[in-house]
């Protein structure tokens, strides 16, 4: 999950690119399979309720990124970002009149996310009279729990550019393109920015990173290839005059040719169906960890429609490797966990493992004006242990979902 707030609309001192940054990063996040809450222009008010919403819905499993552009101040070595409606005469009212940035951190290491990402574009000259005498940019934060990393977009007590010329904070422009390279582990997604604004900026601004992840984690689990996409007939089986979306078992030379295994190695939840009875149109990108179905009615789907009465079946899907590969690494503390919105009829699952990068899959239920979902059976959230490669490994959950009325 995600929040992103950016701020530009100041009476003193406005900013023009924190609302592009916050949409083009919430954009971003979105395609990584994030859950987005995407504010712009908050006053104090705004933005504590933002972040008391937002940490209400964080769980212990759950990767939180927390992105903030806009004005920032450092006071007494305590950093802080600054609303719309900010108002300070001196000193000693900032810390009443703005957000401290610590506060931020601590609750999201009190929700006990399993990993916190806080990345501040907030080191801009700051226009407020009584600050002419402050430090420059933002103050490090060097005292964070394991799991947390704070990003900032210019070194300590430095400033960072608006980048007027551009859509974006210079920044946020190379952090942006960072987010769409597949693969990259979150240390290089926030290390290889760096050297890129060094040299944009004329050697002037150089990005910070502190913190401390134990682990590898890849944000952008996208494959390099993609397989094509084939309709799958009523009974399961692939036309032939259709290219296939997936590989059977048996069939080496599609799984050669085929397989959606990135170049990099690390263990991956495979992204293609494992049965043939799976989503049609289903490729390496858009893999259904979780599809559904009216009990009864044949293959599953990702979008489909029930009515009052109904029982709807949904599956989980986890398999480990693109191939029958023995030697693909194992996948330890393997662990499904599914949010269940019984109003608007989404189910999200997210797959997550010790040692691989989270999968995210949805599927969304039509549901007829005045009725909801009810928990009939099974189990959405369960833990797997270890996953071993090959499809002989390949792991199945279903749980059950009923149409009432509200």
């Amino acid at each position: 999950m995600a929040l992103v707030i950016g701020n530009a609309g100041y009476p003193e001192g406005a900013l023009r690119n924190p609302v592009n940054d916050a949409e083009d990063l919430s954009a971003s996040l979105r395609r990584l399979g994030f859950d987005v809450a995407l504010k712009s222009n908050l006053g104090k008010r705004g933005m504590e309720q933002a972040l008391n919403e937002f940490t209400r819905q964080l769980r212990s499993n759950d990767l939180a990124v927390f992105y903030y552009s806009g004005h920032g101040l450092q006071v007494q070595n305590e950093n802080f970002l600054v609303p719309v409606d900010f108002r300070a005469e001196a000193e000693a009212d900032v810390e009443y009149a703005a957000i401290p940035a610590s506060r931020i951190r601590k609750r999201l290491e009190e929700t006990g996310a399993r990993v916190r990402i806080l990345i501040f574009d907030a080191c801009r000259n700051n226009p407020y009279r009584f600050s002419r005498d402050l430090p420059g940019g933002l103050a490090a934060m060097t005292h964070a729990a394991e799991g947390t990393i704070i990003a900032f977009s210019a070194n300590d007590s430095e400033k960072a550019e608006d980048n007027r010329a551009g859509r974006n904070g210079l920044y946020t422009h190379y952090l942006l393109q960072a987010l769409e390279r597949p693969g990259l582990s979150i240390r290089d997604v926030f290390h290889s920015p760096r050297a890129d604004v060094f040299e944009a900026s004329g050697r002037k601004q150089l990005p910070a990173v502190h913190g401390t992840l134990i682990g590898h984690l890849v944000l952008n689990d996208r494959p390099m290839r993609r397989m094509r996409a084939s309709t799958i007939s009523a009974n399961g089986n692939v036309p032939a005059e259709e290219p296939r979306m997936g590989c059977s078992p048996e069939d080496k030379e599609c799984l050669e040719a085929k397989s959606c295994k990135p170049v990099y190695e690390r263990p991956i939840f495979n992204p293609y169906p494992i049965t043939w009875e799976n989503l049609a149109g289903s490729n390496c990108t858009d893999f259904p960890v979780l599809a559904g179905r009216v009990t009864g009615s044949g293959r599953y789907f990702k979008d489909i429609s029930a009515k009052l009465d109904d029982i709807v079946q949904l599956r989980i899907y986890m398999h480990n490797g693109a191939a029958d590969n023995a030697k693909d690494p194992v996948m330890y503390d393997v662990r499904a966990t599914t949010k269940i919105d019984v109003r608007t009829g989404l189910i999200t699952t997210t797959l997550t493992a010790k040692n691989a990068a989270s999968l995210k899959g949805s599927v969304k239920i039509n549901l007829e004006p005045e009725t909801r979902l009810e928990f009939v059976s099974g189990d959405p959230n369960l833990f797997v242990g270890e996953l071993k490669p090959g499809f002989a490994e390949s792991k199945q959950h279903s749980f059950s979902l009923k149409v009432v009325r509200r």
